[in-house]
């Protein structure tokens, strides 16, 4: 199956049912309920997720969880629809499903719902060759096993009754991962685990009641109980279920929201290192659906608690570089604003910088400005500069552009006029045209650099090329003032022309008078009431001050077809500007 990835209007309907756990993105151990739960927040099929594939067929990254979602989208058959006429049917395409699973599961170190598909894939040999040794592999990866080194040990183990290897023995046979399913069987070998108070057994057992899969038949109340009897036991994912179910997420089995119950079962989860749970607590904010808000959690000093906690983890399978070094910037932010805690610039300043070097971009951004205003550091406006510049260079030749205009204006930055010139230059050897246009005006003006008027109409040209409003309308003063160029108002008139049509003001003004004078186009008052018109909308107080004077020569037939002219102009540039 080939997927083409256009942006187009299209609904899509999917005939495939599948949904799952909320909280799967950022804790992917959950292992019952992720095999079905209540539909994941911000996604809908395909159409998000062709998004994705886009990235990251770019190399763009995104998450374990998305590499699941595309690998669902090859394995299942969808029927993609238009109102509901089917436009298309895209057939299962498994290879493309494995391919992705597998991306998944090499992405995360444990990636269960990649990992748990891929066991099943090759354990069934139903569209690839069976190979229950790879199947294993996956299964063992999958459930975080390491300590088992076969199928049949984990079979000795189990017959002769050990309640975990009844658990691992129980889902193979339930799903299908290496041996034959066997929906009864499983059943049946959960049980036993569970009667021993295996808690990862009496979980399973808890979302098979809740759902009515696997033999058994739907029973909420039983569901519940064994959920309750996991959770009090310590299982952590039943914690976290509990938590999501009493806030009004279990509700179509019966569960009764009740906020205190989903704060209690979350605290107890993060007091056991689950990281979503730690996360929440951080950030003291939790979506309780049957009161359509966010509700507090804990007070700020609690939380600043479990944020100073998610800032000292060391980064594992669990949390990432990135996971950790966004809650060392927001403890930073708190200590920087005293929230929670009385304010310390100086420890503010060491979590900016070891967020900066785990890669946080605010943090960078933030230790930066700690260094232009010496705040929990001494003052060093080359080092925040230097923060700044590697910022822009990851992020391109625009970036470096943008930057060097902060440093030429010196507002919200140090102003640093040869290293302004220096970015631009870099970006402008890189075709980026607003740093042609404004590395030509510092040719033009002899500021920073040597005066070079010849140099200034090369950079305008290239940037004019680019489709630069600004670099269009400089060449065009340049050719209307013979600077730098030989004079030529047609040539002039022209690059004025492309510019206003894109909006720059001063160009508009510029054109409207070439057309009322009658210099490098043909006098006409019409068009040269319209520009000026426009200019004179957007402020340019002389393009309002030639309105008038050139009002007095016109008939009310002109003025009423050049006001008419200049609205239908408006109309398009506005126009233009909403679709980009």
């Amino acid at each position: 199956m080939k997927l083409k990835i256009k942006s187009v209007l299209l609904i899509f309907y999917i005939s495939a049912g599948f949904a799952f756990n909320t909280a799967i993105a950022a804790e992917d151990a959950r292992i019952a309920d992720l095999r079905k739960n209540a539909s994941v927040k911000n996604y809908s099929f395909p159409n998000d997720i062709l998004k994705k594939i886009e990235k990251a067929e770019k190399g763009e990254e995104i998450s374990g969880l998305d590499y699941y979602y595309i690998g669902q989208l090859y394995e299942k058959e969808y029927n993609i629809r238009i109102g509901w006429k089917i436009i298309e049917i895209l057939k299962p395409d498994i290879k493309n499903a494995i391919k992705w699973y597998k991306k998944g599961s090499e992405f995360d170190k444990y990636n269960y719902i990649c990992d748990s598909q891929l066991s099943k894939i090759y354990s069934r040999g139903a569209d690839v060759p069976q190979n229950k040794t790879l199947g294993f592999s996956y299964f063992v990866k999958a459930y975080r096993i390491e300590d088992f080194t076969s199928f049949d040990e984990i079979k000795l183990k189990s017959d002769n009754g050990d309640d975990r290897a009844q658990y691992l023995m129980g889902d193979m046979l339930l799903y299908g991962y290496v041996a034959d399913q066997d929906e009864k069987a499983g059943v049946a070998m959960l049980s036993k685990a569970a009667a021993q108070k295996n808690t990862d057994a009496i979980l399973s057992l808890a979302s098979l009641y809740r759902y009515g899969e696997g033999a058994i038949k739907k029973n909420p109340e039983e569901s519940k109980k064994m959920y309750l009897e996991a959770a009090n036991l310590g299982q952590v994912d039943a914690q976290t279920t509990l938590m999501m179910n009493y806030l009004d997420r279990g509700s179509e089995n019966g569960w009764e929201p009740d906020i205190k119950k989903a704060i209690y079962w979350l605290k107890k989860a993060a007091n056991q290192n689950d990281i979503t749970c730690m996360q929440w607590l951080a950030d003291n904010e939790l979506y309780f659906a049957a009161e359509n808000k966010d509700v507090q959690i804990v007070d700020d000093a609690e939380s600043l608690v479990w944020c100073r906690k998610l800032a000292e983890s060391k980064i594992n399978e669990y949390l990432s570089k990135h996971g950790v070094a966004e809650y060392q910037f927001k403890l930073a932010e708190r200590l920087a604003q005293g929230k929670g805690i009385s304010k310390d610039p100086i420890e503010a300043a060491t979590w900016y910088k070891k967020a900066a070097e785990n890669g946080n971009i605010g943090a960078k951004k933030a230790l930066a400005d700690c260094y232009f205003k010496g705040i929990g550091i001494p003052k060093d406006n080359a080092e925040g500069i230097k923060i700044l510049i590697m910022i822009a260079e990851k992020d391109g030749p625009k970036a470096l552009s943008n930057l060097a205009y902060l440093l030429h204006k010196g507002e919200t930055v140090p102003q640093d006029i040869p290293q302004a010139i220096k970015l631009w230059q870099i970006a402008a050897d890189k075709g980026e045209d607003m740093a042609q246009s404004n590395l030509g005006l510092m040719h033009e003006q002899g500021n920073g650099v040597q005066k070079d008027e010849i140099e200034a109409v090369k950079l305008y040209l290239k940037s004019a090329v680019s489709g630069n409003m600004y670099g269009q309308y400089n060449l065009g003063r340049m050719y209307a003032a013979g600077t730098g160029t030989p004079k030529d108002e047609a040539a002039a008139a022209n690059w004025y022309k492309s510019a206003a049509e894109k909006g720059n003001v001063a160009a508009q003004n510029a054109l409207g008078l070439m057309y009322a004078e009658g210099r490098g186009v043909i006098k006409d008052a019409v068009e040269a009431h319209a520009w000026l018109n426009l200019a004179g909308a957007s402020g340019n107080e002389k393009a309002r001050e030639r309105l008038i004077l050139l009002e007095a020569k016109m008939t009310p037939e002109q003025i009423s077809e050049a006001t008419k002219l200049a609205k239908q102009r408006f109309d398009l540039l506005r126009s233009s500007i909403s679709n980009k």
